[in-house]
């Protein structure tokens, strides 16, 4: 059971947590990790102890959201420091060739962001992934940060783009998965989003209950 003290934020009876060196709770994100980019994606490979670990994850922050009062991880997301390596500088290296990487203290690598795909309840499948992103921007916010970096899909970032109702700078040439899914490097300014998003939507994602 996570303690209260700990919680990074929370709404109704959600909780986003920093893992920091609480081994149960990494355990139980490299857990999920490993179901969705090993066992459901093949993006990375498995192995006999079912957890995706790597190199980034020592210099990172790494989060996790649960049920309040309860142990199970639902889901996590991981922040990597400016003065840390990037992944799209070494494991996406293919990518960077057209991108002007910027490293200082406004910027920062977003990755291994995952929601448990067995949630059955409707409305937490919904609600968890807005809550992630919300305390993305809170951690962001609280410092400093203005660019935030990452590859994934373009259909992912298309559809966190629409639901975020934000701009994400596509900023590489694309590559494809094995399974023939476009991706590539996108980019959130957080000053052009909070203006997207629009003053009413922004404070009732920055504030309010979700």
């Amino acid at each position: 059971m996570f303690n209260n003290r700990n919680y990074f934020l929370r709404s109704g009876d959600l909780a986003v947590s920093i893992a920091g060196h609480d081994k149960h709770a990494l355990d139980q994100a490299f857990l999920l990790r490993h179901k969705i980019f090993a066992e459901r994606l093949g993006w990375v490979e498995k192995n006999n102890n079912f957890k995706d670990e790597d190199e980034y994850d020592k210099g990172s922050i790494i989060f996790v959201a649960s049920k309040k009062n309860h142990d199970k991880i639902l889901g996590t997301f991981r922040i990597t420091p400016h003065k840390e390596v990037f992944m799209l500088e070494k494991a996406f290296e293919n990518l960077k060739q057209n991108v002007e990487l910027i490293k200082n203290q406004q910027t920062v690598e977003l990755s291994r962001l995952v929601v448990d795909p067995d949630i059955k309840d409707g409305v937490l499948r919904k609600k968890l992934p807005l809550m992630l992103y919300r305390a993305l921007y809170v951690w962001c916010s609280k410092n400093s940060v203005r660019y935030i970096y990452m590859v994934s899909t373009k259909r992912y970032l298309r559809r966190l783009s629409e639901k975020l109702r934000i701009p994400i700078h596509k900023l590489s040439n694309s590559e494809l998965t094995a399974d023939g899914e476009e991706y590539y490097t996108g980019m959130i300014d957080l000053k052009e989003a909070r203006k997207s998003m629009g003053f009413f939507k922004f404070m009732i994602f920055r504030y309010m209950r979700l």
